[in-house]
C-alpha cells in the first residue's frame, strides 16, 4: 500500500512538477469549479424547471378558474336561485328576525316602514324597509354585520347616524334595508 501511495506521489509530481505553482493552481481551480457546477448549477437547474412547470400548472389553473363554466342549464340555475329566495309569505317572520338580531346587539328598532315592490319582468320581489333607533356605533355595525351573514337574501340600501350633540355617547340611526323574496 505504501509504495502504491509512494509511486502515485512520484506520478504526480512528475506531472505538475513542469507546470509549477500556477498550473497547480489552475488545475485546482477548474477542478473546484467543476465540483461547484455539479453540485450546485445543475441542481438548481433542476429546481428552476420543476418551478417553471409548476408555474405553467398554476397559470392554467388561474385562468380556468376566471372563466365561469357556462350553466348547463340557465333554466335550472335560475330556478335554484330563486329557491333560495324566501316566499312572500316569510316576509314576517323575516321582519321578527330583522328585530331579534337588532336586540341582541342591544339596538331597539323603534319604528319601520314597510313598501312592497315586485321587480318587473322576473319573479323577483323586494321589501324595503325602513328602521329607526337610538344606539351607538360599535352596536349598529355588529347588527348589521349579522343581520347580512344571517339573512343572504337581504341588502343594506342606506344607513346614517346622527349626534344630536357632540358629547352624547349615542347617535339616532336610520336604516333602510330590502329584503328580496320570490314573488310568486
Amino acid at each position: 500500500m505504501a509504495t502504491l501511495s509512494a509511486s502515485a506521489s512520484r506520478i504526480a509530481a512528475g506531472v505538475l512538477e513542469p507546470l509549477g505553482a500556477p498550473g497547480v493552481i489552475a488545475i485546482a481551480l477548474l477542478a473546484f469549479c467543476a465540483a461547484f457546477h455539479w453540485g450546485t448549477n445543475i441542481p438548481a437547474q433542476e429546481e428552476l424547471s420543476r418551478l417553471a412547470a409548476l408555474r405553467a400548472k398554476l397559470e392554467q389553473m388561474r385562468s380556468s378558474a376566471a372563466r365561469p363554466e357556462r350553466a348547463q342549464n340557465p333554466e335550472k340555475e335560475l330556478e335554484r336561485f330563486y329557491a333560495k329566495l324566501p316566499a312572500r309569505a316569510q316576509v314576517e317572520r323575516a321582519a321578527e328576525r330583522i328585530y331579534g338580531v337588532g336586540l341582541r346587539h342591544g339596538v331597539t328598532l323603534r319604528q319601520g316602514t314597510y313598501r312592497y315592490t315586485p321587480e318587473k319582468g322576473t319573479r323577483l320581489a323586494r321589501y324595503e324597509a325602513t328602521y329607526v333607533a337610538q344606539t351607538e356605533y360599535h352596536r349598529t355595525r355588529l347588527m348589521v354585520r349579522d343581520l347580512l351573514k344571517e339573512m343572504p337574501s337581504l341588502s343594506l340600501d342606506e344607513i346614517s347616524m346622527q349626534r344630536q350633540q357632540p358629547s352624547a355617547t349615542s347617535a339616532e340611526l336610520a336604516l333602510k334595508v330590502s329584503l328580496y323574496v320570490r314573488g310568486d
